[in-house]
């Protein structure tokens, strides 16, 4: 069964444009931002290669009463291709950050737990780095 969900992006300085997406399972779309906001948000990093699909049972556990959202790298998914600055970890963990600052504007202000693996965990390390809060 395919995801419910909705997706946004951000836009780099470079142009390139990222996707994140808020699932949001058996709300109505048109009403699920505003039920979702109240829920403790789960913001879930991949590792490189893989897809969403890694995520489905997780996803489908929390989307019960979280707000999951799931972004996608650069050249993945809904992602655009890297417009100028590759694909090097700071650039990841530059995406991440305006991420994880999208998702608070549009949640309840505070900030996600992250949730990655493989690759996605060194992007959460070197954020968390920068911005320990």
């Amino acid at each position: 069964m395919p995801y419910r969900r909705t997706t946004r992006f951000v836009t780099a300085p470079d142009g390139t444009r990222v996707a994140w997406h808020t699932h949001f399972g058996n709300l109505r779309e048109a009403t699920a931002d505003s039920e979702l906001v109240a829920r403790p948000t789960v913001l879930l990093t991949n590792g490189i290669g893989s897809s969403e699909n890694f995520w489905r049972y997780l996803v489908g556990n929390l989307e019960q009463d979280h707000r999951v959202v799931h972004w996608n790298y650069r050249g993945h998914g809904s992602s655009d291709e890297s417009v100028g600055d590759g694909y090097q970890i700071r650039v990841h963990v530059d995406d991440l950050e305006r991420i994880t600052e999208a998702v608070m504007a549009r949640g309840d202000g505070r900030p996600p737990h992250h949730v990655a693996f493989s690759m996605g965990v060194r992007v959460l390390l070197d954020l968390y780095r920068r911005r320990p809060d």
